[in-house]
């Protein structure tokens, strides 16, 4: 089901809607209804890859998180960090884990324990299953924190969460056993709607600690910030797939 999941979202996002779109348009026999079909494809994609429309988007979706300092932040019992940024490389490519774009959750994590925001630091996340890998990614996360000055036994780990769903879920129990009241829940900005709706749904008390703030060149009143850039689509592809996720979610019952 996470498979499919994964794999039906491609065709919602900007790039593989236009390409879908296109490759309909080339089953018509009619020319001008395809020459329609592939303008619009074109306008979509070249919309969603402008920092115009990434910028806005992002605004309007994250706006509500901003960048906070440790003392900002009140104190609590834990500091739960979510995965999705360390993938496993194979000892024979890479010795080392493959940290991704999002790995300013980690840092974040780090920096508010070692302010003494709270005593505990629980990573949660598990593989999925077309990954591969023998480690979890909770116990990379675990490394990490220990690299960055976290105590090893300071760090509770959850192994077994494969979406955000399962994050809380599995994260629950951990807590419980932990007498664990209070979190500060981090992960990405444009994360963290999402991430705090299944949280409270599933009983936690999490108080937002955003990371990973993407960099927003607003260019104001330059001609590129209507150019199509690369960064730009991902950011805007970003966003759509969080709202996205937190709709199903929601239909669902799990926020």
């Amino acid at each position: 089901m996470i498979l499919l999941t994964k794999l039906a979202s491609v065709f919602v996002f900007p790039l593989g809607l236009a390409l879908a779109v296109i490759l309909l348009g080339s089953l018509i026999a009619h020319a001008a209804a395809f020459r329609a079909l592939v303008v619009v494809a074109a306008v979509l994609l070249w919309a969603a890859a402008t920092p115009f429309v990434a910028n806005h988007a992002e605004e309007a979706w994250t706006g509500e998180f901003r960048e906070t300092g440790a003392t900002d932040l009140p104190p609590a019992d834990a500091i739960v960090v979510l995965g999705g940024f360390i993938a496993w490389v194979p000892s024979d490519v890479r010795t080392e884990p493959d940290l991704g774009d999002a790995v300013d959750r980690v840092f974040r994590a780090a920096r508010l324990y070692r302010a003494g925001k709270a005593p505990l630091v629980v990573a949660t996340g598990g593989n999925l299953p077309w990954v591969g890998g023998d480690v979890a990614e909770a116990l990379l996360i675990r490394d990490v924190l220990v690299e960055l000055g976290v105590p090893e036994d300071a760090v509770l780990v959850e192994t077994e969460s494969r979406n955000t769903r399962e994050n809380a879920v599995n994260t629950a129990p951990v807590l419980d056993e932990n007498g664990i009241d209070r979190v500060l829940l981090v992960t990405s900005a444009r994360h963290m709607r999402r991430s705090l709706a299944v949280f409270a749904h599933a009983g936690i008390d999490a108080v937002p600690a955003p990371a990973d703030f993407s960099s927003r060149s607003w260019q104001s009143g330059s001609i590129l910030e209507f150019l199509p850039d690369a960064n730009a689509l991902v950011r805007t592809s970003s966003v759509l797939r969080e709202a996205l996720g937190l709709v199903a979610y929601r239909l669902r019952g799990w926020a």
